[in-house]
């Protein structure tokens, strides 16, 4: 599944760059997205702190990244940078 995961997360990566896009709402918890906490990848619902393979290669290049349980942040992270 790494490979899988990689891939798709240079893939993102790639997409975001070209469109400029400067911040990313994400799934918490998953693997791939999670930006605060991700699953193990033992199937036994055990949370880990880090990031997912796509928030961490996103938040390396630049981009904020949040979850969905974030989005007042979030909102509030855009309307900041709409102002500056």
């Amino acid at each position: 599944m790494t490979y899988a995961f990689s891939l798709g997360a240079d893939l993102a990566l790639k997409l975001a760059q070209q469109e400029g896009i400067k911040v990313a709402i994400l799934k918490a918890r998953s693997p791939s997205c999670g930006n605060k906490q991700i699953y193990d990848g033992q199937f036994a619902k055990q949370l880990i702190t880090g990031q997912g393979l796509t928030a961490e290669k996103l938040s390396a290049a630049g981009i904020t990244v949040f979850n969905e349980c974030e989005l007042s942040a979030a909102a509030a992270w855009v309307a900041e940078l709409e102002q500056s």
